[in-house]
């Protein structure tokens, strides 16, 4: 009896996982894709990305579609969310308006491409909240490419759910 219960037990994880696998294929390979030579990526919202060359140099977000000079490129990338889908990226050692400056806070809006940056958390959570975002965790981007890692896919609902 017990032995017909593990295995009716054990059929069941295969097929769950034979799903997840199926669900896996015919997913974009953009929110699926975890490398390209020798650089690592997680996802953000199609068509933005976060990626690395190793750990010296660091975490940046980039436009993966725009290669024009306005493309967004935000180097120095150490914590990030999405939230309803906005993008929000907090950077040390980045670029704002061209100049280097020691700390900055993004907030990307795919949907009706909108890029701000800011110098001051308080000017990012005044423009974050006028958006309706108000219970904001922020991950190290190690952190979010573990999770993307391990699951072979991100999805930013349910990690944010986990994290409540």
């Amino acid at each position: 009896m017990k032995k017909g219960i593990l295995l009716i037990l054990g059929m069941l994880s295969l097929l769950a996982c034979d799903n997840q696998d199926e669900r896996l294929k015919n997913a974009d390979p953009f929110y699926t894709e975890k490398s390209d030579f020798d650089l690592i990526r997680f996802p953000l919202i199609k068509p933005y990305e976060a990626l690395s060359i190793s750990d010296d140099t660091g975490w940046y977000v980039q436009n993966q579609e725009d290669s024009t000079a306005s493309a967004v490129s935000i180097p120095g990338a150490k914590h990030i969310n999405v939230i309803d889908s906005v993008v929000i990226i907090h950077a040390q050692k980045t670029l704002i308006e061209g100049q280097q400056i020691n700390e900055g806070w993004f907030v990307l809006v795919p949907k009706i491409k909108v890029y701000k940056e800011f110098k001051s958390r308080q000017e990012f959570m005044k423009y974050v909240l006028s958006l309706q975002i108000k219970n904001i965790k922020m991950y190290s981007m190690n952190e979010a490419f573990q999770c993307f890692y391990n699951r072979d896919t991100l999805d930013w609902k349910q990690l944010n759910r986990s994290h409540q």
